[in-house]
């Protein structure tokens, strides 16, 4: 249990480490910039509805019923102009129910693999249809900067940790190179152990 704790603790240094090397706080409006840029860049926000290719039995849509669907979805889309919450009550009286705000960022594997790279490409504010072969997503695409600060603020340590991990393990890495003692890979031996 002692090690397992000072295992814990040296994790807690190593956080407290980067952190101090690389959140310049708030204050810092060059820094800030940079990780507002990120976000803003490689994060995206979206409500939508997802209807599987399936029957209530679970059993494949006959080639009919898929298209009856498809046509619903597309007619949705069409219709929806420029008010979320117009769409929304549209998708709920067609039977459907819209997802709240997915903030989703790129490379997650949350959704199918060129979803991300679908949704960025979409104008703000209007709905569009997206197809696979397993089912049909229809996605409303909000402003990510319209939702305010605290979006930004909630997913600004990630943000940090996306831009330097990396650099901070090059770091890391090239210092315990230097010391006498090697950890060897002991510390993950002792945790699938004690796990």
């Amino acid at each position: 249990k002692q090690t397992l704790t000072k295992i814990f603790t040296s994790d807690a240094y190593k956080d407290a480490l980067f952190s101090a090397e690389y959140d310049k706080g708030t204050g810092n409006a060059e820094a800030e910039a940079v990780l507002q840029e990120y976000f803003y860049e490689n994060y995206i926000s979206f409500r939508n509805v997802c209807v599987y290719f399936t029957a209530a039995d679970g059993s494949a849509l006959t080639l009919a019923d898929r298209n009856k669907l498809l046509s619903e979805i597309n007619t949705l889309a069409d219709n929806a102009g420029s008010d979320a919450e117009a769409f929304a009550q549209s998708v709920q009286e067609a039977g459907y129910s819209l997802s709240g705000s997915v903030i989703l960022k790129k490379g997650a594997d949350t959704y199918p693999s060129d979803f991300y790279e679908k949704v960025s490409n979409q104008d703000d504010d209007t709905a569009q249809v997206i197809t696979y072969d397993e089912c049909v997503f229809i996605v409303w695409k909000e402003n990510l900067k319209d939702k305010g600060d605290s979006v930004y603020i909630s997913y600004r340590s990630t943000c940090i940790d996306d831009l330097y991990s990396n650099e901070y393990q090059e770091a890391l890495d090239k210092h315990l190179d230097t010391l006498s003692v090697k950890e060897k890979g002991s510390v993950k031996n002792i945790i699938r152990k004690l796990t």
